[in-house]
């Protein structure tokens, strides 16, 4: 999949894995978000969007409620890394670096009620 992308457009995708501990507590934990790292290797425009950043995922039943995701950005050039949640045609010039940050999901169940022996991805 990212091999199309990077065949197609002046990006480089140079990370993609689970975000650990970003999933809430509770019976059932929620599940962990994703980071997607991309570099930009020609000139790029960015248009985004992205839900749960403010407000966190609900929890259910008693359980706590998730991390809010960020999308990220380093523009070549720069020291400091950009919250732009919300982007229209955003310039990037090659070398900047973007971040997506998925949400983790929120808990279902009282934490107190989880199994000792159930595994975590963390």
């Amino acid at each position: 999949m990212w091999e199309i992308l990077e065949s197609r457009a002046p990006l480089k995708v140079r990370r993609y894995r689970y975000l650990e501990s970003t999933g809430s507590s509770g019976k059932f934990n929620g599940g962990p978000g994703v980071i997607k790292e991309i570099e930009t290797l020609g000139e790029a425009f960015l248009e985004s969007g992205m839900d749960r950043t403010l407000d966190p995922p609900w929890p259910l039943a008693g359980g706590t409620p998730g991390t809010p995701g960020d999308i990220r950005v380093l523009v070549s050039g720069q020291t400091e890394w950009t919250s732009v949640r919300r982007a229209s045609n955003l310039r990037l010039p090659p070398g900047s670096v973007l971040q997506e940050m998925s949400s983790g999901g929120g808990g279902w169940g009282n934490p107190a009620e989880r199994a000792r022996s159930q595994a975590t991805i963390d």
